[in-house]
C-alpha cells in the first residue's frame, strides 16, 4: 500500500504483462521496428496548419478520380482508405472538391501496384476524363489506410 501527499506520484517502466506461470526473458524493441510493426496495420496523414499534397491521379471518367497514395510502409493486405475533413483535386485548369468519406472503391499495394502504393477512386460528376493532378488534403483534415484485421 503506497501512501502520499496528493503530489506524490508512481513510475512504471520496461513492464511486460505475461499470460501463464512462467514468464520469458524481457525484451526490448527499438522504436523504429515496433513502429514497423504498427504501421502494417495503420496510416495516417494528417494536414495539421496547411494543405498537403497525399496523391497524384487522374480523372478516369468523368465522374471518377483515381489516385495513387504513397503508403509510408507494406501494409499486412490493401488498406481501406476513409477521410475525415475535406480533399480537393487540382488539376492545371481548375479544382474539384472530392466528397466526403469520398471512397466507393480502395485497394493497397498487393493487387499488382507493387508495395508503397495505395490506390482509391472517389466519385462526383461532370469532369472531363484525362486530366492529370494532385490531391491534396486540406488543413485540419486527415486521410486513413486501415489494414486492421
Amino acid at each position: 500500500m503506497l501512501e502520499g501527499g496528493a503530489n506524490d506520484s508512481v513510475q512504471f517502466a520496461q513492464v511486460q504483462l505475461e499470460r501463464g506461470p512462467q514468464a520469458s526473458d524481457f525484451v526490448v524493441t527499438d522504436f523504429a521496428t515496433e513502429r514497423a510493426k504498427c504501421l502494417r496495420y495503420y496510416q495516417r496523414y494528417h494536414a495539421n496548419g496547411a494543405d498537403q499534397i497525399v496523391a497524384s491521379g487522374a480523372i478516369t471518367r468523368s465522374d471518377a478520380v483515381d489516385a495513387f497514395v504513397p503508403i509510408a510502409a507494406p501494409m499486412r493486405t490493401d488498406p481501406t482508405f476513409s477521410n475525415s475533413g475535406s480533399l480537393t483535386f487540382y488539376r492545371s485548369t481548375d479544382t474539384v472538391n472530392v466528397p466526403s468519406p469520398g471512397f466507393n472503391h480502395q485497394t493497397g499495394g498487393t493487387n499488382g501496384l507493387g508495395p508503397g502504393t495505395g490506390i482509391f477512386e472517389t466519385d462526383f460528376s461532370g469532369q472531363p476524363d484525362g486530366h492529370g493532378g494532385v490531391l491534396v488534403l486540406n488543413n485540419g483534415s486527415s486521410l486513413i489506410a486501415d489494414a486492421e484485421l
